[in-house]
């Protein structure tokens, strides 16, 4: 077994630290993120900062942009409020003016010397029995019914009426009935309450079939 000299140890240990100088000198030349050995390290950190200033740059466009859309949106939706407001004030405007300034009596249509001369003339059609619907007039046509309410009213009333009177027929039937039955059954009752308290002979079978007929 070699005992370890001192200046053995010397040499490894001048060895271990050439060893990691040298992996250290690989690390700054070989790894290209943190590599700054043969770089102009200045212009990187001019390259940086123009970076980070057009980034900022960006930011606040883009920004300005946003709030220039939001106040654009609150104008247009004031604008269009605005002019449905105008719009609705307009119409109602135009409709006054025709209610006062432009009435059917004045139009060409109306006789001027007497402006009620359409209010007072009879309808075009009145009844489908009216005389002046003649044929060339084409007022009245196949499966018109003017009186179609009024026949509607007349048929449900007539209804009702029969649904009364069916109603009042059964229950008079029922009456009749009743009473055409009743005195049969009071006679039997009696005659069997009879039965059951007295012995029954060959004259009381042949009176109560009589009464019974």
């Amino acid at each position: 077994m070699e005992l370890a000299q001192p200046r053995d140890l010397e040499q490894y240990l001048a060895l271990g630290k050439r060893r990691h100088n040298e992996l250290c000198r690989q690390k700054r030349i070989f790894n290209a993120r943190n590599r700054i050995i043969g770089g102009d390290t200045e212009a990187w950190d001019v390259q940086v900062h123009d970076q980070k200033i057009k980034e900022a740059t960006e930011k606040a466009r883009h920004e300005t942009f946003a709030a220039e859309m939001r106040q654009n949106d609150k104008i247009t939706c004031i604008l269009e409020g605005r002019e449905r407001r105008d719009k609705r004030s307009l119409c109602k405007a135009i409709s006054d003016f025709q209610q006062h300034f432009q009435r059917p009596e004045t139009r060409r249509e109306f006789d001027l010397s007497d402006p009620l001369a359409l209010r007072k003339d009879l309808p075009a059609r009145q009844s489908d029995n009216d005389i002046r619907n003649t044929v060339s007039g084409m007022q009245r046509f196949m499966g018109e019914d003017l009186n179609l309410c009024e026949r509607k009213k007349f048929q449900e009333e007539q209804n009702r009426e029969w649904s009364l009177q069916q109603q009042r027929e059964w229950e008079k039937a029922r009456a009749h009935q009743r009473c055409a039955v009743s005195p049969c059954f009071t006679i039997r009752k009696k005659y069997m309450e009879e039965v059951c308290t007295n012995q029954p002979t060959e004259d009381y079978f042949t009176q109560f079939n009589t009464q019974s007929r």
